[in-house]
């Protein structure tokens, strides 16, 4: 793993690393205040680079970044454990209450799923599912490793974790598969929760193709919940509640719905 990660890091420090989970540690060239951020990659192999490195670089906060290589979604028992013991150690070494975290996918899931363990200020979570269990909602995109943990995972839904968090972002594409994972997500008001009509599941590659996504997600990590919101309605994005997000989910709800009934007729 390359470990030069970005010129306001100092070089990290490894703290785990086999084939199932990869820690690092990096520390600011110049620390600013606010609390240390996590962050949690989506899919990927050992070997992988840390995501979103350089956007969370410019909050010159401590960082730790978390891999997941064998897709529990962060909720294999053990995973879970490791995780979090590594968020309160980091925690106490680095001083502070509470942590930021940050994810897409996978780590989008995990960035508010952990909450339920540790104390998360804001949770930035893109394109996050609901629950990873199959037996909890049904996903075309299935996963070997969510058969095995079904009934055994550490975190079955996002419901408990949503209720810990300070404050946050979920950010989802009203194109593609995630319609029926985040149909169930209920955000209480301290959490906003937006969808970008243009886009479908990648919306973190989407923003960064267009030069948004450090900024969005500066102001995001920074809880400035007014910013945010004008840099998402900029960007055409609807709140989820929202009337029109309503007006526009419908044909597709009822299209998802006529191929559900297809399917088990």
């Amino acid at each position: 793993m390359d470990v030069t990660l970005h010129p306001d890091l100092r070089r990290p420090e490894l703290v785990i690393s086999d084939d199932r989970l990869s820690i690092l540690r990096a520390m600011p060239v110049t620390r600013e205040p606010g609390p240390p951020v996590v962050v949690f990659n989506s899919i990927g192999k050992p070997g992988t680079p840390p995501e979103f490195a350089a956007s969370v670089a410019r909050l010159r906060r401590p960082v730790l970044f978390v891999m997941d290589h064998k897709a529990t979604w962060y909720s294999a028992p053990e995973t879970a454990d490791r995780v979090s013991d590594a968020i309160v150690n980091a925690l106490a070494d680095w001083g502070g209450t509470a942590v930021d975290t940050l994810g897409f996918s996978m780590g989008g899931y995990a960035a508010i799923a952990y909450a339920e363990r540790v104390p998360v200020r804001n949770a930035v979570a893109l394109a996050p599912r609901f629950s990873p269990d199959p037996a909890i909602v049904a996903d075309p995109r299935g996963h070997e490793s969510l058969r095995r943990l079904s009934g055994k995972l550490a975190f079955a839904t996002l419901a408990a974790g949503l209720q810990r968090l300070d404050g946050g972002l979920i950010l989802h594409g009203m194109r593609g598969p995630d319609l029926c994972q985040f149909r169930h997500i209920h955000a209480p008001q301290r959490v906003d929760h937006w969808l970008l009509p243009q886009c479908d599941h990648h919306v973190a590659i989407w923003l960064r193709r267009r030069g948004h996504l450090p900024s969005l997600l500066h102001s995001a990590l920074q809880g400035e919940r007014a910013e945010t919101a004008r840099r998402l309605a900029a960007l055409g994005a609807l709140r989820h509640r929202s009337l029109r997000a309503r007006l526009m989910l419908h044909p597709v709800r009822l299209y998802a719905r006529l191929r559900d009934m297809r399917g088990s007729g």
